[in-house]
């Protein structure tokens, strides 16, 4: 019978009230370790939120403003200590290229070349 078409209605009411009721105990299952973990989960940030207000107070907020601004000194200073090291390095490479194009001169001996220490 290629095209076998089962009704509702042909299949026993006892049968049908199996199926559903297999249908949700199976449902029933499965859903509650999913709603034990969603509840779990709720229950911890609740619990992580009420933490949080109960140790955020004016004094904590204060040194956390205190800390936030001298973090952002220590910044600043090293910023500065940075631009003034880049300065003195750019300085320092005028001056070596300069001497490096700069001609040389030809060795002149002075007396005090000459001069062997020790008395000999």
């Amino acid at each position: 019978m290629p095209g076998v078409v089962i009704l509702v209605a042909d299949i026993p009411i006892a049968v049908f009230a199996l199926i559903a009721l297999f249908t949700g105990v199976v449902g029933l299952v499965l859903s509650t370790p999913l709603f034990l973990v969603w509840t779990y989960h709720k229950r911890k940030m609740e619990e992580i939120k009420l933490q949080k207000q109960g140790y955020m107070t004016d004094e904590v907020r204060k040194e956390f403003a205190a800390m936030r601004a001298e973090i952002q000194s220590l910044r600043e200073t090293a910023t500065q200590y940075d631009i003034s090291l880049e300065n003195t390095l750019q300085q320092v490479e005028r001056r070596l290229s300069y001497l490096e194009r700069r001609p040389s001169l030809p060795a002149q001996e002075s007396e005090t070349q000459n001069v062997i220490l020790g008395g000999r």
